[in-house]
């Protein structure tokens, strides 16, 4: 009868390319993966990974903050998560999980 909360909330398009409409106007945002607790996403011009809970994700789709583009083409998509991988470190711990354009972390 009552849906659940979880259920509502809008999940990333597969290889999905999103624009910021907000503090970071200009940058984009290219889905990646669902983790456990949140999203993950190579950030444009970067590149450098951002997370974004899932809350956040869906709150800033509908109030405008993120604005879906269209999905990568599959070559260019491979491409550009390969050149992120090469060129970030994934050994350094400066990965937070970004739930507000405050970059509070979670609680």
């Amino acid at each position: 009868m009552f849906k659940n909360k979880k259920s509502l909330i809008k999940k990333p398009i597969s290889k999905g390319f999103y624009a910021w409409n907000s503090l970071h106007a200009g940058s984009f945002l290219l889905f990646i993966e669902e983790l456990k607790e949140c999203y993950k996403f190579i950030f444009l011009p970067g590149p450098s990974y951002m997370y974004l809970t899932h809350e956040t994700f869906d709150t800033s789709l509908k109030n405008g903050i993120l604005e879906f583009v269209e999905p990568h083409p599959d070559e260019i998509y491979q491409e550009t998560v390969r050149l992120t991988e090469k060129h970030v470190d994934m050994s350094s711990s400066k990965f937070e999980t970004i739930i507000d354009e405050t970059y509070t972390k979670p609680k």
